[in-house]
């Protein structure tokens, strides 16, 4: 039995065979860690891009736990206190408790990761369930604000403060599978 998790060991015997190698590792490496930033995540599963990280875990391995499980493995949390440590841990994904519903579209966060490059700020947002004619997106002040709403009409915000300074607050936006980049230049 997984602590915390109430998971039986066979269930996560039965996910972890039902996945490739690099989500597998990624299974393993939850376990011991409970937590993981998006590089080493995306270094544990070969991963060339942050990009196909997040969609492995969109496409791949959350899915999977949804069906053997009965709810996704990871969660992304923006800040989240860490109850054995008392540490707080920022932009991290998490092994999801079982008491924790944030798959439920109206519940959950959506995750989202800033990158601070040398010519260029990209924030990368994952947007499930979101069309792309549903997102605005302001730039002012240092920061970002995401405004969107899901196929229910609920409307949500994300306001991201962005390090560093920036020139511009044109920016450039793509969304390709469910996942908005937007990239500011410096």
């Amino acid at each position: 039995m997984v602590k915390g998790l109430e998971i039986s060991d066979e269930k996560i015997d039965r996910l972890a065979g039902e996945l490739d190698a690099g989500s597998r590792k990624v299974i393993y490496y939850l376990l011991e860690n409970r937590r993981a930033k998006i590089d080493e995540l995306m270094q544990i599963m070969g991963e060339s891009s942050h990009m196909n990280a997040l969609t492995r875990i969109k496409d791949v391995i959350n899915p999977k736990a949804l069906k053997i499980l009965k709810r996704p493995f990871l969660v992304f949390e923006k800040s989240r206190i860490d109850k054995e440590t008392g540490e707080k841990f920022l932009f991290n994904w998490w092994l999801a408790k079982e008491d924790e519903e944030k798959f439920s579209l109206k519940k959950r966060q959506f995750p989202i990761d800033i990158f601070d490059e040398e010519k260029e700020v990209v924030v990368v947002m994952d947007l499930q369930g979101i069309n792309e004619e549903d997102i605005d997106i302001k730039v002012k002040n240092k920061k970002v604000n995401i405004a969107f709403k899901d196929s229910e009409h609920v409307e949500y915000l994300e306001e991201v403060v962005l390090p560093g300074k920036l020139s511009t607050n044109k920016f450039d936006r793509q969304f390709n599978n469910q996942i908005l980049t937007i990239r500011i230049a410096r």
